[in-house]
């Protein structure tokens, strides 16, 4: 009893002093006592509170039963509620978005793709100097604002690359969830890059500049996206078979194996030198950036190379081209999986690493290039 009222067992309520939330509670042994939250976020002040108090609901349960047991005298829990308020007032470590995205890396390899643009794109766009500032509303409104009017698949690209980022640095950043975990995804309409044609795919290497004719032609045998194109390097070819993990797939853990074709091991062999460990490192632009991407889309308009009801224009139509030239060539479709590396059986259903049943990749004619 206090001032003549009965108190319950314990009692909490937040109290706001300041810009910070304080945790007022009556201790083990009844005083009125204060404990700042170090929080100025009424949500996660919240948080801090409901530990707290489960923490000191199961001290008053120990210690009626040392009272009962005659172990110790009320109230001789002092130091044990000193110890949880000392926990509890010490803050966690805040992540900033460039800490989250250095952790994120320690636990992936290779780099998904488009990961780190659409990461730094989201954080520039949020203002927020810390990761668990991020809110599921703030997230949403994300996509809301940037695109609502894109197709399904834009969306969806977006919230699955942020969302698998979060969902790595949960625990160290003390979110309870990632913010993009239960933000809705949008229908996909469907829309599909089509395959160039083998004359559009010669214009497209003879107008090129060499970076991109080279990362092209590699693509034309090999049916990679752009990203791997620009991975690849000698350390991924043994024996004439290309075992490289694609950034798009890479969270199947999964790789791809290709036989190479004779016309590209040439190819590659007549390559300037390379300052890095990938092919292409003979020119060492950015390859990073609105200005770089822009280069083949500019490419195909100078072409007049354009999207047609067939799909899409883009550098994607050439990895097609790869598939329906396999089809064609009667590969068998495991083989095709095996190579491009796709999850559905419309985009090739299950990865195999059996590569005997593609070799007959190296007996497609070549391409008859303009000297």
């Amino acid at each position: 009893m206090v001032n003549g009222y009965i108190i319950p067992e314990f009692f909490m309520a937040l109290k706001k002093i300041g810009k910070i939330y304080h945790i007022r509670y009556f201790s083990l042994d009844r005083r009125d006592t204060l404990l700042t939250t170090g929080e100025t976020d009424r949500e996660k002040a919240i948080a801090v509170h409901d530990i707290f108090m489960a923490k000191l609901k199961y001290l008053r349960q120990m210690q009626r039963r040392r009272i009962a047991l005659g172990e110790v005298p009320g109230g001789a829990q002092g130091n044990a509620i000193a110890d949880i308020a000392v926990h509890t007032q010490r803050r966690r470590k805040r992540y900033t978005f460039d800490e989250a995205f250095e952790l994120y890396k320690s636990h992936v390899s290779p780099l998904p793709e488009n990961a780190e643009k659409n990461f730094y794109r989201f954080a520039k766009w949020a203002g927020k100097r810390y990761v668990d500032e991020i809110t599921p509303e703030l997230a949403y409104n994300y996509l809301l604002e940037n695109y609502a009017d894109s197709a399904g698949k834009t969306w969806n690209n977006n919230k699955n690359s942020l969302n698998a980022i979060f969902r790595r640095i949960v625990i160290p950043a003390g979110l309870p969830a990632s913010p993009f975990a239960n933000v809705p995804g949008k229908p996909n309409k469907g829309e599909h890059q089509r395959p160039f044609s083998d004359e559009e795919f010669l214009a497209i290497f003879a107008n090129a500049d060499l970076l991109w004719r080279s990362a092209a032609f590699i693509s034309y045998w090999t049916g990679f996206r752009q990203e791997s194109c620009f991975r690849l390097g000698p350390s991924h070819i043994q024996d004439d078979i290309i075992t490289l993990m694609p950034g798009k797939t890479a969270r199947f853990n999964r790789s791809v194996r290709i036989p190479v074709h004779p016309q590209l091991k040439a190819y590659l062999q007549q390559l300037p030198p390379s300052f890095d460990d990938t092919f292409l490192g003979f020119d060492q632009r950015k390859r990073s950036g609105g200005a770089f991407s822009r280069y083949f889309g500019e490419l195909l308009e100078k072409l007049g190379i354009h999207d047609t009801t067939e799909g899409l224009a883009c550098f994607g139509s050439i990895r097609n081209n790869f598939i329906d030239r396999c089809r064609r060539a009667k590969l068998p479709d495991h083989a095709i999986r095996g190579m491009v590396g796709q999850t559905s059986e419309e985009m090739t259903d299950l990865y195999s690493h059996e590569v005997e049943s593609a070799m007959p990749l190296k007996d497609l004619p070549f391409l008859k290039l303009k000297p």
